[in-house]
């Protein structure tokens, strides 16, 4: 089902920021806050309200909590 991420992201409405964290999981296991703030050069709450929107979607998958939270690929994701 990840094979077909770049086809199932195509059709969903996500900002740019989001397709790109997408892609960079799938070739990364997983994703912190702090990753996401460097990688796309935003603030903290901007990152957060993006990574939860991913979570609401069923793209990604929220593990631990405050601090330690990390995000990894749903490897079920929404089929559009």
């Amino acid at each position: 089902m990840l094979s077909r991420l770049p086809f199932l992201i195509r059709n969903q409405s996500l900002n740019d920021r989001q397709k790109e964290a997408l892609l960079w999981l799938k070739q990364n296991q997983q994703m912190k806050n702090a990753d996401y703030v460097q990688l796309f050069s935003v603030t903290g709450r901007t990152a957060l309200r993006d990574l939860d929107e991913l979570v609401s979607k069923g793209f990604l998958l929220r593990q631990g909590q405050k601090r330690a939270t990390a995000y990894r690929l749903n490897p079920s994701p929404p089929l559009a």
